[in-house]
């Protein structure tokens, strides 16, 4: 709560809010989950529902099954120079390329860092011959301030429920993976 506060005070001292982010010196590290922390991929599966596409609940066993069935998953941690968030993201994709799980803590919400963070293992699927995935959205009563989130990535909805569920694809070539230069990114 400190480091949120550190922020926003520093925020109102900017005019461009590009400009306050390059200061933020945002470094963002992309995991393959393992053994340090698929715990915490499991927990934030259990807890987060503001940002989560699909608010699908998984447990560490289900996680370390879902990487043997050759599922890929990362996590996301986030640090500037306020402090280190920790694991704050996850992704999980199906071998199908079905995006099942895209989740964000609401601590590093508001930097664009879910953008940087899809658009990041976009590119690494790309490189490594993936053409095309698919991805939902699930609504929840808490979740609706995601409703839009793969329509702003660029994935086109190919059918929309009555209860305002939606399916989406993405041929990757068609994708946008451009990242801003001031977020450090590094992919294990």
């Amino acid at each position: 709560y400190k480091q949120n506060a550190a922020r926003a005070q520093a925020q109102s001292s900017y005019t461009d809010f590009d400009t306050f982010l390059e200061s933020l010196d945002i470094q963002i590290t992309i995991e393959a989950a393992n053994e340090f922390n698929i715990q915490r991929i499991a927990q934030m599966t259990q807890k987060t529902n503001q940002f989560n596409l699909t608010t699908h609940r998984y447990t560490d066993a289900d996680i370390r099954k879902f990487i043997t069935n050759g599922w890929k998953v990362w996590c996301i941690s986030v640090a500037d120079k306020f402090g280190d968030n920790g694991i704050t993201g996850a992704i999980m994709i199906k071998p199908n390329n079905e995006i099942d799980t895209f989740l964000l803590s609401c601590r590093i919400l508001g930097k664009g860092i879910e953008f940087v963070f899809i658009k990041k293992i976009i590119s690494h699927l790309s490189k490594h011959g993936i053409k095309e995935l698919t991805a939902k959205y699930l609504p929840t009563p808490k979740n609706d301030q995601v409703k839009d989130f793969w329509d702003k990535v660029g994935f086109t909805c190919s059918h929309e429920q009555e209860d305002g569920g939606k399916e989406y694809s993405l041929l990757l070539k068609d994708a946008n993976t451009e990242i801003k230069h001031f977020y450090h990114i590094t992919l294990k």
